[in-house]
């Protein structure tokens, strides 16, 4: 049956975003899905009290209610502000959870701007303190929000400037303005006559300014912090209009940003433009408007992107695969996978899931391991986060190099025995500290994230694209797969952190796969090729992996619902072609090789594309084929074998073919099942 309400296609594409610190920490953070993008600023007010882990609270404030909304507008919805609505309990458990008890006028809060597409062509304008929200139409802009922030703010400047003229250039104004704005917190924060912001214990989601305008009557909208407004409304630089202009048809927003700063800079007294702040947070991101058309909507329909529906016997699979991995799988590893305290893990098991008696430990190995019980810490799994540090100081006690890269192998006692900086363990690197830091709140962690990124991006960039396998560099054949992972590390940093700049390598990845990696006219992913991004010579130039392909279905995936750019017709060809020629097409069971025809050249499969594939079909909303790929998991890898262990390879008639079980699976499998989790569990690890 067929309702008359249409949903119509309407989708938000990035066209530019900027997140810069005034001073310290940035407080802001901002976000887009093809749904929705919003900018957060968040504030701890005049206390100095640090209540949450990380670099200070309004940033943990800030990364939380980010990753909330990146929850929530994942796929269309029928509501926007019902979403909204839905999600907001989750700001106020995360904070109940890592916080101590104060008061609430003592507690982190934001203010919010946020568009989202709804149904029947409608785009939905919400804002709740003083960001700001331009929507423009043929050079013709409209504003929407308002703050009664902007009354407490001018009165408490009108008193900075009396001060100053009362006690001259010798005296400071600060201590006692201090105070003021420390009442205005107690007194006026989401009461009646006072302000109106996102609380983590106050009630506010009534208070969400909220307008409804059709999507045809938009092109662009611009969102910004008040720290990025101050162009227009303290510096007098821009009028709304001519703000919207300069970001979209001028300087760009990362230039609107430069001034920003060179204006404050040049009044850092706050004299001749006062403000309560010399240098502030500034955050902007500008959405496109996309139509694409209008459909109808099936009764009954909660969504209308395609959701996934896992079905009883999916239901099954997931729910077993869920006792197993926290039951047998995070038990086992946290003890078995585990060195002698202090020397992190372990590089291999022998058949008898026994420590095997190798004298070396490579550094992806040790990174792999940090990432996964630093999520599970994020799960609440008990015992993750000793594990998961134990690890994460082993590595950089050991590791780091003094130059910011990370050397490529060490001995069981950390001893550095090739010193080489290689792009996939750095990859790795990047990833481990994102997440763990995610879970910690560690500062260093992501100080050695953002100084081995920088390293990469310094002294391993080629001048024909994309960067070299190994400093010193390595002889052809290049590879595809570290930058996929590159790609990985730095999303996983973006959502820990939400820091915009990491999108922009994240853009630079990606289209380098789209230029070089994918095979337009076969839909295959290149895995070899020469200096210049040619299919190297040979058969490597057509050797390709199945696995690889679901891989970067599911990262493709992630960069679509993190920076809201959508990635096909490319993403939806390497899903064909895995499916079509990548599979057994009696058992599904994903093939270690075939080549760019489908030809299949080692019929073998091992464990991780099958962990890989349940991502990709995730993100194709594929029930079924997630039910069968848990179900191949259970009945081909995992039965038979020691609790939380697995076989980690078969023979093309199905036999075991391994000599070990690698420590470094562990990643696929937890992964593939925090991505369930992610979708579908009651825990959150996004």
């Amino acid at each position: 049956m067929m309702s008359l309400d249409p949903i119509a296609d309407v989708r938000l594409e990035v066209v530019d975003r900027v997140s810069e610190a005034g001073h310290g920490s940035n407080e802001d953070a901002l976000g887009a899905t093809a749904w929705a993008a919003w900018v957060i600023d968040a504030t701890k007010g005049p206390f100095e009290q640090k209540l949450l882990p990380g670099p200070g609270d309004a940033t943990w404030f800030a990364r939380v209610l980010n990753e909330v909304l990146l929850a929530a507008y994942a796929d269309a919805t029928l509501d926007p502000v019902a979403s909204l609505a839905l999600r907001a309990d989750e700001v106020c458990s995360a904070y109940a959870r890592a916080a101590a008890i104060v008061p609430p006028h003592r507690q982190p809060s934001a203010c919010l701007a946020l568009v989202a597409c709804g149904t029947s062509g409608m785009l939905h304008l919400c804002n709740i303190g003083d960001c700001r929200i331009v929507v423009e139409r043929a050079g013709a802009v409209r504003c929407f929000g308002s703050s009664g922030i902007e009354r407490f703010e001018a009165a408490a400047i009108a008193e900075l400037i009396r001060l100053r003229a009362t006690m001259g250039d010798a005296g400071d104004p600060w201590p006692r303005l201090r105070e003021m704005l420390k009442r205005n917190f107690q007194i006026a924060m989401n009461q009646p006559g006072g302000y109106w912001v996102v609380h983590p214990s106050l009630q506010w989601l009534h208070a969400v300014q909220h307008a409804a305008l059709p999507a045809q009557e938009v092109d662009h909208v611009l969102i910004a912090s008040d720290g990025f407004f101050r162009l227009v409304n303290v510096f007098g630089a821009y009028d709304e209009r001519g703000l919207a202009a300069a970001a979209l048809h001028g300087k760009g927003l990362a230039a609107l940003c430069a001034e920003l700063r060179e204006r404050e800079t040049a009044d850092r007294a706050c004299r001749h433009h006062p403000r309560l702040k010399p240098m502030d947070d500034a955050s902007a991101i500008l959405v496109r408007i996309a139509r694409y058309g209008v459909r109808a909507r099936t009764a009954g329909c909660q969504s209308v992107n395609p959701k996934v529906v896992l079905g009883p016997q999916a239901e099954g699979a997931y729910a077993a695969l869920r006792k197993w991995i926290f039951q047998d799988v995070l038990p086992f590893w946290s003890t078995a996978g585990r060195d002698r305290p202090g020397f992190g893990f372990v590089e291999h098991l022998d058949l008898a899931a026994r420590p095997a008696d190798v004298p070396y430990k490579r550094v992806r190995v040790q990174a792999r391991q940090i990432f996964v019980f630093s999520c599970a810490h994020t799960l609440g799994w008990p015992g993750a986060l000793e594990a998961a540090a134990d690890g994460h100081d082993f590595l950089t006690r050991h590791a780091r190099r003094a130059d910011g890269a990370w050397v490529r192998l060490l001995g069981r006692d950390g001893d550095v025995l090739d010193p080489t900086a290689d792009l996939y363990d750095l990859a790795f690197v990047v990833f481990a500290l994102a997440w763990y830091a995610r879970a910690t709140g560690s500062a260093q962690a992501l100080d050695h994230a953002y100084r081995t990124l920088a390293w990469i991006e310094r002294d391993m960039s080629s001048p024909t694209g994309g960067f070299h396998e190994a400093v010193p560099v390595a002889p052809p054949p290049r590879r595809q797969n570290p930058h996929m992972h590159l790609l990985e590390a730095v999303l996983a940093l973006f959502v820990t952190t939400s820091d915009a700049a990491l999108l922009r390598t994240a853009d630079a990845l990606v289209e380098l796969f789209r230029r070089r990696f994918c095979d337009p006219d076969t839909g295959s992913l290149g895995e070899f090729f020469t200096d210049d991004w040619q299919w190297a010579p040979g058969a490597a130039g057509t050797h390709v992996e199945p696995g690889h392909h679901y891989e970067w279905v599911w990262l493709l995936g992630e960069y679509q619902r993190l920076s809201g750019r959508a990635i096909e017709p490319e993403r939806g060809a390497l899903y064909a072609f895995a499916n079509r020629w990548g599979r057994d097409p009696k058992t599904g069971l994903v093939l270690d090789v075939v080549d760019r025809s489908g030809a299949v050249r080692d019929g073998g499969s091992r464990i991780w594309p099958q962990t890989e594939a349940i991502k990709a079909h995730l993100a194709m909303a594929d029930g079924a084929e997630i039910a069968r790929n848990i179900g191949n998991l259970f009945e081909r890898f995992i039965a038979g074998n020691r609790a939380g262990t697995w076989t980690e390879h078969l023979a093309p008639d199905g036999a075991g073919k391994s000599d070990r079980i690698p420590s470094s699976t562990l990643y696929h499998v937890f992964s593939a099942f925090s991505e369930l989790e992610r979708v579908f569990g009651s825990a959150v690890c996004a």
